[in-house]
């Protein structure tokens, strides 16, 4: 039995054990608890987006340069980084780089915190738009001016370019591409809307044959106007980056006439507006033929897409000059500054050209000097300015009116994809042409440079002449003296001539400052003119009469055309057609790279294999530019042979093998029942 003394001494107890269990007596206090972990630091800067090119660029390596700060990291699957940097601060500018594929993107502002910034094609064109250079020097040489340079207003002003430039091809209403979410495509996720206006940008790029470097640098130094970008978005042809869908303009200073015209670059078609569609061949490096109503014409393209074509008249082989040009919208406000250029004025069916100096514009487009014109030794007299003013043609260019309103000339406004800007004037009344860019001074060229060009003649009667092809090599470049010297590939004549002479902008010849194989030789002395940007330069000559040249870039040299026509020259004998005729004819080189079949004989014989009895046919000539050929290609063939393409005047192609000893030709296509001829050493026509 229990008695209550008991219990309460068992509670006693067993109080006192867990008190003493738990510290609550005894001398010694207990431990404290031990302190909760820390919370990890917040990075100062941290940088978070989506690096992408359409697809993610998974795997990429994201480089981060900041005011204060550096770091990197690696994007995952799906495109997203992050980058921390501990002690970092804005504003800072970035890279992403997987295998081939750099691009770049940029973020304003100053201190730390969190921020998004995607890396794309478009944040490319931003940086570049931004900077003023290509985004990989930016990137390079982030220092305090490339960093002043990352404000708000800038920033926006780049997305904002951006989206006028790319109006048409890709809609950027309402989108920051710095910020905007971006889901990339990737092989589990289809990309969201702001992914697939990367997808239309990297689609017109391709069209356009444009690479995004191409665009990046012609969007830094576009200035206000856009011109230059839009035209390198503009689908070009399979097999010249000069022709490009879109307007152009012909200039045909003989007639005083302007034709607009349609191009569709893919299709190899021009629509001349009020007149038949044309359909183009195309002759190689940048050139075509197509049929006008006189003849066949032949078209020149730089790869800015301005140029020239011959145009074939009523008088046999006789060819005037159109000058080609895209149609631009440029604001009369940028033809304002001091312009420089080569009048070549019209008188009585002749042309005399002149160097035209300080010719003065302001932003409403009057004209308020005439500057000086100079001839090519470089006399110069004042010339006084006209009340003359640019008036907006609402078929495109400038109408040049007096204070009578009276239009003198219509001008039309060219921006190249390096943001210089010139100016081609067709005089009213078939008085000539002027061609004029901002002034500016010649830089030295790089020693062991090469251009490839096509050299066209205009004589001082109007008439233009067949492009020759041709390369030149910088051999010297003098920085005191201004002097160089280049080499020409096809003769292996070395001429001297000086930059900015004989004023600022121009190049000078002298006359017979040439010499070949180290000896002096003759050569005529010239002023040129180059179009910076452009790929086309008009020289004048010093001798009086001489007339005017034009100088096209060539994407490729043509020089191998011309030993390979000539080769081609001499009789040649057909020996049957497979139809009874037989035939020997004579070919000449009537320009380099182009043939001329002078002259023809043959005889129709009674059976279809060339046997039995014949009928000589009489001896036909043909009249210079008539019934001619282009050399299209050359190729050199392992087994010595030259397989040779020619384009006819009718457009149709002929393509066979010359032997290596150039004895026969084994004609290829198009396939007939001739199918080779043979070279005579000598023929004595009767």
């Amino acid at each position: 039995m229990t008695t209550p003394a008991y219990e309460r001494a068992t509670a006693l107890l067993l109080t006192t054990l867990v008190l003493s269990a738990c510290g609550g007596g005894g001398d010694t206090a207990a431990p404290a608890p031990a302190p909760a972990p820390a919370p990890a630091p917040l990075p100062a800067l941290s940088l978070k987006g989506t690096a992408a090119r359409g697809l993610a660029l998974g795997g990429a390596t994201v480089s981060v340069k900041c005011a204060a700060g550096t770091g990197s990291a690696t994007a995952q699957s799906d495109g997203v980084y992050t980058v921390d940097l501990p002690n970092g601060s804005l504003p800072c500018v970035l890279r992403a780089s997987s295998g081939s594929t750099v691009l770049h993107s940029l973020i304003e502002g100053s201190g730390n915190g969190s921020f998004t910034v995607n890396i794309s094609p478009l944040t490319e064109l931003v940086t570049a738009r931004v900077a003023g250079k290509l985004a990989p020097d930016f990137f390079d040489n982030f220092d305090s001016a490339a960093q002043a340079k990352l404000t708000p207003a800038g920033i926006q002003a780049g997305i904002d370019a951006l989206g006028t430039a790319l109006q048409g091809k890709v809609d950027l209403s309402g989108l920051n591409p710095m910020t905007a979410p971006l889901v990339a495509a990737n092989s589990s996720t289809a990309g969201n809307a702001h992914d697939q206006k990367l997808d239309a940008l990297m689609a017109a790029l391709t069209a356009a044959r444009t690479p995004l470097s191409g665009l990046a640098s012609a969007l830094a130094q576009s200035g206000a106007t856009p011109a230059a970008v839009r035209q390198l978005l503009q689908p070009a042809s399979a097999g010249c980056d000069g022709l490009r869908s879109g307007a152009m303009v012909a200039l045909e200073p003989n007639s005083g006439n302007l034709v607009l015209i349609d191009v569709d670059a893919p299709a190899l078609r021009m629509s001349p507006r009020g007149f038949p569609a044309v359909s183009l061949s195309d002759l190689g490096h940048c050139r075509y033929s197509w049929a006008d109503s006189q003849g066949m014409a032949q078209t020149y393209l730089a790869p800015s897409s301005l140029g020239l074509t011959l145009l074939p008249t009523s008088q046999a082989g006789v060819q005037e000059p159109a000058l080609m040009l895209p149609l631009q919208d440029i604001p009369v406000a940028e033809m304002a500054g001091n312009w420089i250029g080569i009048d070549a004025m019209r008188s009585n069916g002749n042309y005399s050209a002149n160097l035209r100096q300080d010719l003065v514009l302001d932003a409403q487009g009057n004209l308020v000097s005439g500057g000086t014109k100079c001839d090519s030794s470089g006399n110069c007299k004042a010339s006084s300015a006209n009340p003359l003013r640019l008036q907006a043609n609402p078929q495109g260019g400038f109408d040049m009116v007096d204070n009578a309103g009276v239009v003198n000339g219509r001008t039309f406004a060219v921006k190249s994809a390096n943001g210089s800007l010139h100016a081609f004037i067709l005089w009213a009344g078939a008085k000539g042409f002027s061609a004029m860019t901002k002034a500016h001074s010649r830089s030295l060229p790089t020693v062991g440079s090469s251009d490839a060009f096509w050299d066209l003649a205009l004589r001082a009667n109007g008439n233009a002449m067949a492009g020759i092809p041709a390369e030149v090599r910088i051999e010297s470049a003098d920085p005191a003296t201004q002097v160089i010297t280049r080499k020409w590939t096809n003769s292996g004549r070395v001429d001297r001539s000086t930059l900015n002479a004989p004023s600022a902008g121009f190049r000078q010849r002298q006359n017979n400052d040439c010499t070949l194989n180290g000896a002096p030789t003759n050569c005529g002395g010239n002023v040129s003119l180059n179009l910076p940007g452009s790929g086309l330069s008009v020289y004048l000559n010093s001798a009086p009469g001489s007339g005017l040249g034009v100088s096209i870039a060539s994407p490729t040299p043509a020089a191998n055309l011309i030993a390979a026509a000539s080769t081609f020259s001499g009789f040649w004998h057909l020996a049957c057609d497979g139809q009874g005729f037989s035939q020997v004819y004579e070919v000449k080189v009537s320009a380099p790279g182009a043939l001329h079949f002078a002259r023809s004989i043959g005889r129709q014989y009674a059976n279809a294999d060339c046997t039995g009895s014949y009928t000589a046919t009489p001896e036909d000539q043909h009249g210079e530019g008539v019934d001619f050929s282009t050399l299209k290609n050359a190729e050199v063939l392992s087994d010595g042979r030259q397989r040779l393409t020619w384009i006819d005047g009718l457009g149709s192609q002929t393509v066979g093998a010359l032997s290596a000893d150039g004895s026969t030709f084994q004609i290829e296509s198009p396939q007939s029942a001739v199918t080779q001829i043979r070279r005579l050493p000598s023929f004595v026509f009767p």
